[in-house]
């Protein structure tokens, strides 16, 4: 059997976007406050509708955390999917060094107004914990692409602060 190739087939480029601005952090700690990254507030956030390839967070940690670092993309407060990247947490820079995690996915999730892209990390203590960076104010897509995050045991955000993160999806 052979297989034809068109060699003028135009492979859909991939989209990658980014709001590296940073004034403050968001701490990640535990399974009541595990999660935080970029919520998708809306048919107009960023990649809604795209197959999600990668996102990368900006983490620093306190004190000496150790376990895994994932991450996880939520909606409706259940698992869509995990990156196929993890990091160990002790090899993560101290404050006030932020390091660029970045996370890779297997692209078969495709983004949907509702979902939470987050850094997992509950493992720590209220004094060994990961902090992972945002801008406190709205600097990226008005309130379509916002900052998001698990906290006591729940899932939210906030529409007047921006993650600090890179992305990129495909069609």
């Amino acid at each position: 059997m052979s297989y034809l190739t068109n060699p003028y087939m135009v492979t859909p480029a991939e989209t990658s976007q980014e709001q590296l601005e940073r004034d403050d952090a968001r701490n990640a700690y535990q399974s009541s406050q595990a999660g935080v990254g970029l919520y998708l507030a809306s048919n107009d956030a960023l990649g809604v509708g795209s197959k999600l390839v990668s996102y990368t967070a900006f983490v620093t940690k306190q004190g000496s955390p150790t376990g895994t670092v994932y991450c996880r993309v939520y909606n409706g407060g259940s698992l869509e999917t995990t990156a196929t990247t993890t990091y160990d947490a002790s090899d993560i820079s101290s404050s006030p060094t932020f390091d660029e995690k970045e996370f890779t996915f297997d692209e078969t999730h495709t983004l949907a107004s509702g979902d939470f892209i987050l850094l997992w990390y509950d493992e720590g203590d209220g004094s060994n914990y990961l902090q992972v960076g945002y801008q406190n104010e709205d600097v990226y897509d008005g309130t379509n692409s916002v900052l998001g995050f698990h906290h006591s045991s729940t899932f939210q955000n906030n529409t007047g602060d921006d993650p600090t993160f890179k992305m990129t999806y495909s069609p």
